[in-house]
């Protein structure tokens, strides 16, 4: 006997909405794996769930469809800070390593367009 309903699959289950929920979660992945901040040899998932929630009689019930995606975090970075007391102000200013210290007292090297001037 031929069945009046259209048999179930990927693109038609829940509504029909997993293609595009995947595809979402698909464009997430790969901006992760572009993103320079991310460990480039990190696994990254898409998770697709099908739950199916049938009625007392077993003849019907519900479907929900769900898909998301498990990055990789973004890989931190370190670098070194100068504090400085500006008035009531406590301020944190980049430092880079081969830079003189900029709030040292002693210093009377100040750079100025490239060139140092004492």
């Amino acid at each position: 006997m031929q069945s009046q309903y259209e048999k179930a699959t990927l693109a038609n289950i829940g509504g029909g909405g997993l293609p595009e929920k995947f595809e979402a979660e698909l464009q997430k992945v790969l901006a992760n794996i572009a993103d320079i901040n991310t460990d480039p040899e990190e696994k990254r998932r898409i998770v697709i769930k099908v739950t199916f929630e049938p009625s007392e009689t077993r003849q019907e019930g519900n479907v929900r469809v769900s898909c998301e995606s498990k990055l990789a975090p973004i890989v931190s970075s370190s670098g070194s800070v100068v504090f400085e007391k500006s008035g009531a102000r406590f301020e944190a200013h980049a430092r880079v390593a081969t830079q003189a210290p900029l709030f040292d007292p002693a210093s009377k090297v100040v750079p100025i367009n490239g060139e140092t001037k004492s």
